[in-house]
C-alpha cells in the first residue's frame, strides 16, 4: 500500500520534550501526560520534522494520537482503524491537580504554589 498524504498539526494545548531518549507530552487542559514507546517516539519526531506522507501503520498510530487531542489530523482517512493508545505511550492522569495548577498566581501564606481546593465535597 503506498503512503498517503496527511495534514497533521499538533494541539496548542500540548506540551512536549525529549529527556534521555523518551518523549514526554504534556495536555496543559486536561493535565494528562504521556510517556511514549519507541515506536510513538519515532513517529512523534517525524512529525516534528515536518514529514507528511505515512503508511497504513504509521496512520493507525497517528489516529491514536488524535483521538486524546494530541494531534489534529484535517484528513484522518477513515478507512483505516485506530489502534489502542498503549501502542504508542502511556498516558497517567496522576498529577493532574499539579500539572494544572497555577503556580505563578496561587500562591497564599502556606507556600508555593497553593492549589485550589474541591468545594463540592
Amino acid at each position: 500500500m503506498t503512503d498517503k498524504e496527511l495534514q497533521i498539526q499538533k494541539s496548542q494545548h500540548i506540551m512536549s520534550d525529549t529527556i534521555d531518549n523518551m518523549v514526554i507530552v504534556i495536555h496543559i487542559i486536561t493535565g494528562a501526560y504521556y510517556s511514549l514507546t519507541e515506536a510513538g517516539a519515532e513517529l512523534w519526531q517525524k512529525i516534528n520534522d515536518g514529514q507528511k506522507k505515512f503508511n497504513a501503520d504509521e496512520i493507525q498510530k497517528i489516529k491514536a494520537f488524535a483521538k486524546e487531542e494530541l494531534l489534529i489530523v484535517e484528513n484522518s482517512h477513515d478507512d483505516y482503524m485506530e489502534i489502542a493508545f498503549e501502542e504508542v505511550g502511556m498516558k497517567f492522569t496522576d498529577m493532574e491537580e499539579m500539572l494544572m495548577g497555577d503556580p505563578i498566581h496561587e500562591v497564599d501564606s502556606q507556600g508555593w504554589p497553593s492549589l485550589k481546593k474541591d468545594e463540592s465535597s
